[in-house]
């Protein structure tokens, strides 16, 4: 989604001006092509020729005048002409989403992703995927610029040297005879991408551009029944934390719920006393201190006031240790 300014209205709704040099590329591109220009429009600036795309009027909200800054997704309508919208899309390019087949046609299947226009999987076998079947994907642009959907299986990577006990963030999407098959990224990866372009797993926020982009490796990891807590929840279509046990010869990394060393990350908790991080603190800022996630410092934090080995000073706002 992309904060945008209304430029100017007209009769069939309002173009709005991109903020991001990214959107602005991806508009150019396509205008270039294009006739009507009821859809696609330059303005001229003292500095620079903007191009604008149009909001329709079934989406532009009541009241709008020039000015407004609407958050809107960009994408290609059924005619590959950028097109806004306020709908908010299950899923955005490189997010990994389980989505509906709600139509086929000869090259592939269409599946639904919350907004006007379905978002179509090329596949060379359509008819092996079911009316209303649910199938993981991934978001990406094909040699068009079109946002599609792909099998998020080909998207996966060989396993370079993973160690043991290693954080990662796994999103769940299929059952397997032994477990759960995840897609699988490392934290660092994760905590170390700043580039606004790449998928955020706290905003689960990607853009429709056309620029290069690297995003982290992704790999397979197998989430085995027994390396499930007693008493855990795990369902298909949502993210987990897990940790690596190593990985198999067919190229998959073997997952485990169950945190190494946690006595050890407690007794390090124990040593920072007083503490000043708490439950309001960022991700990257707990991350950086123990390299552990926002939800298993919370965890923690609970364990050790259980045990009566901490304390919260609401007058200091910080976590000391009870002699």
């Amino acid at each position: 989604m992309q904060n945008l300014c209304i430029s100017r209205l007209s009769p069939h709704g309002a173009y709005l001006t991109p903020s991001q040099p990214h959107i602005q590329e991806i508009i150019q591109n396509k205008a270039q092509s294009q006739i009507d220009k009821e859809y696609i429009s330059h303005a001229k600036t003292n500095e620079d020729s903007v191009t604008q795309v149009l909001l329709p009027n079934k989406f532009l909200p009541s009241q709008s005048i020039i000015g407004d800054v609407l958050k809107v997704f960009v994408y290609t309508d059924s005619d590959d002409r950028p097109i806004a919208t306020t709908q908010h899309p299950k899923a955005q390019r490189d997010d990994i989403a389980i989505l509906k087949v709600v139509g086929h046609n000869a090259f592939g299947c269409f599946l639904d992703i919350g907004i006007n226009k379905d978002i179509f999987m090329p596949t060379k076998n359509p008819s092996h995927f079911a009316l209303h079947q649910e199938v993981a994907v991934i978001l990406t642009l094909d040699k068009q610029s079109r946002l599609i959907a792909k099998n998020v299986k080909s998207f996966l990577h060989k396993i370079s040297h993973i160690p043991p006990h290693t954080q990662v963030k796994a999103f769940v999407f299929e059952r397997t005879p032994l477990g759960f098959g995840c897609v699988v990224e490392l934290v660092d990866s994760i905590q170390n991408d700043k580039n606004p372009t790449q998928r955020q797993y706290s905003q689960h926020s990607a853009q429709l551009q056309n620029l290069p982009e690297q995003t982290p490796p992704k790999y397979y990891g197998l989430l085995f029944t027994d390396a499930i807590p007693q008493n855990t929840k795990v369902e298909i279509g949502t993210y987990i934390d897990a940790y690596t046990q190593g990985y198999r010869d067919d190229n998959k990394l073997n997952l485990t719920l169950f945190v190494p060393h946690s006595d050890d990350i407690k007794s390090l908790i124990l040593k920072s006393m007083p503490l000043h991080l708490d439950f309001s603190s960022s991700p990257e800022d707990i991350f950086a201190t123990f390299h552990i996630s926002k939800k298993l410092f919370k965890r923690f934090i609970n364990e050790l006031v259980r045990e009566g080995q901490i304390t919260f000073d609401k007058e200091n706002g910080i976590f000391r240790r009870i002699k």
